[in-house]
């Protein structure tokens, strides 16, 4: 693939074509441009390496035609531009930041975005930011020079205008790409769900809890007592700061404050306090230690209650065949992992976090079936989807999942939920919420083959379970075999198959009991 480098030695042709809109005029010239496209490459800079709190400072806006920059430290009335945004899909490599800082200056939120990153990481890329995925998919290198530049600075140079436009104008064509990957791998509609909470969730953006704010890294390990002083220090630092405008590790760092709590005993003591501090915030900063050391006892925060539990063996040897495996294959190869139920939820959200690096297909019934409310929790705090198992085969029992949304990938047997007329209501059950189906079936071929007609009939298909290696010398003709990957719908009337009923007979005996089973180690009773 040849390799196209964008630097500085390109700008002059950039900047030739690159517009920067710090006028009314201008907006509403562009206006029109922007109405005509169903789609809008995006792109925002800030000042927080610089300022506090943060605020909006460029716009990178990227058409079929023409790439922009627009100045809202212009004081230039956006509400048309937003307006016309709210309307068009954003293209958007980590919507997080922008979306938050959008929301933070208009209330902007948009109806429909594809945030590149997380297309890339749930193809399984190892590395996904924005130049990782522009050289490799498309060959294009950035001048990622003006990174850290202060995006409060007018004019702006042309350095810093090459660099802002190149985070918007190859996004149409990286989305291209990756749309289409997901789109042969079965994951468009977990991207789509994907994209949609991070809009639903900057549209109530969480309040910073100042109550809770200071409790920094290394925090927990302080007494009480000393954590009241980090607390007080911790708020002095919020108003220096903002008086100051300047990041809170501007004024002291984190490990600092973090230090000082601990070692500090009296506010007259003459070590333990940050360096670098002028006269007057040295002073401001003893009276409020000074304060927190007069507090009474009860008046000190109560330390977190936190419950650790160390990771089993058997627990570290899974997780490193799951390495190895994903080592060996690549991204190439998707790998489910069944919990099976048999997981207790404190442990089940342990190995869910723990296996994410590996980018699991999915995972499947990482708790028991009937503890919808833990699984939502858990489904809400991973990228991987979470998939149903068998043990739920009823629309009754898939619809609190759907609307709970605690599972994205429902997974019904077609003998347990009765058939393929009730198991084609799932299927239009779990549509309705964006939802894919990948039938349960360990059965044998007559249930593969009543499933595959299922496959071939509904538009959110995802994948079938084989089950078709046991009792497969029930076929008077096999089926046709999985080629590519893909198994070909049985051709013949019906549901494809014949069975050879000699062979049945002579298989048909005496029903016998299904017992239970037990664990080798202590007993206990298993499902299998």
């Amino acid at each position: 693939m040849q390799t196209t480098v964008f630097t500085l030695a390109s700008a002059k042709a950039l900047t030739q074509s690159r517009r920067l809109i710090d006028t009314q005029v201008q907006l509403k010239e562009f206006l029109p441009a922007l109405r005509k496209s169903s789609w809008v490459s995006l792109d925002t800079e800030a000042d927080s390496l610089h300022s506090y709190p943060e605020k909006l400072c460029l716009l990178q806006i990227s058409l079929p035609d023409t790439d922009v920059l627009i100045d809202p430290l212009s004081q230039i009335d956006m509400t048309a531009l937003f307006k016309a945004l709210a309307s068009r899909e954003l293209l958007i490599h980590g919507s997080d930041n922008d979306l938050r800082l959008m929301y933070a200056a208009q209330q902007f939120v948009p109806s429909k975005i594809f945030d590149t990153m997380w297309a890339a990481r749930l193809l399984g890329f190892t590395a996904f930011g924005l130049n990782d995925l522009l050289s490799k998919l498309l060959g294009i290198t950035l001048d990622k020079g003006s990174q850290k530049a202060n995006w409060t600075r007018r004019p702006l140079t042309d350095k810093m205008a090459n660099y802002a436009l190149n985070d918007s104008r190859h996004l149409r064509a990286l989305t291209d790409q990756l749309r289409d990957q997901l789109k042969s791998k079965g994951r468009t509609t977990w991207h789509e769900q994907i994209c949609n909470k991070l809009i639903r969730d900057h549209a109530a953006p969480k309040e910073t809890d100042t109550s809770q704010a200071w409790r920094l890294k290394g925090s927990s390990k302080l007494s009480r007592r000393e954590q009241a002083i980090l607390r007080a220090a911790w708020h002095w630092r919020e108003i220096e700061a903002i008086d100051a405008n300047k990041p809170p590790y501007f004024v002291v760092r984190h490990e600092d404050l973090v230090c000082m709590a601990g070692t500090v005993i009296d506010k007259n003591q003459k070590t333990a306090w940050p360096a670098k501090l002028s006269s007057r915030r040295f002073k401001s900063l003893r009276e409020a230690v000074g304060q927190a050391l007069d507090l009474p006892a009860e008046e000190w925060p109560e330390t977190p209650r936190t419950v650790r539990r160390r990771i089993s063996q058997s627990e570290k040897l899974f997780y490193e065949a799951l390495k190895a495996l994903r080592d060996k294959h690549g991204s190439g190869v998707d790998i489910g992992v069944d919990f099976h139920g048999a997981v207790q939820p404190p442990t089940a959200l342990q190995l869910v976090k723990a296996l994410e690096p590996y980018q699991p297909w999915f995972y499947e019934e990482i708790v028991q079936a009937l503890n919808i409310d833990v699984m939502a929790e858990i489904a809400a705090k991973t990228h991987i989807p979470i998939a149903t198992g068998e043990r739920i085969f009823t629309k009754w029992g898939f619809k609190e999942i759907l609307e709970k949304r605690a599972a994205v990938i429902l997974q019904p047997d077609i003998c347990y939920a009765g058939g393929i007329t009730e198991l084609r209501i799932i299927a239009g059950q779990a549509e309705a919420y964006f939802s894919p189906i990948a039938p349960h079936n360990p059965q044998g071929p007559c249930s593969l083959a009543a499933s595959l007609q299922i496959a071939a009939c509904v538009p959110n298909f995802l994948a079938q379970e084989r089950g078709d290696n046991e009792y497969a010398e029930l076929l008077a003709e096999p089926l046709p075999p999985v080629e590519n990957g893909h198994r070909p719908i049985p051709p013949g009337p019906g549901l494809g198959i014949t069975i050879d009923e000699d062979k049945l007979m002579d298989m048909v005996g005496e029903p016998s009991p299904y017992g239970p089973q037990f664990d080798p180690d202590d007993g206990s009773v298993v499902d299998w």
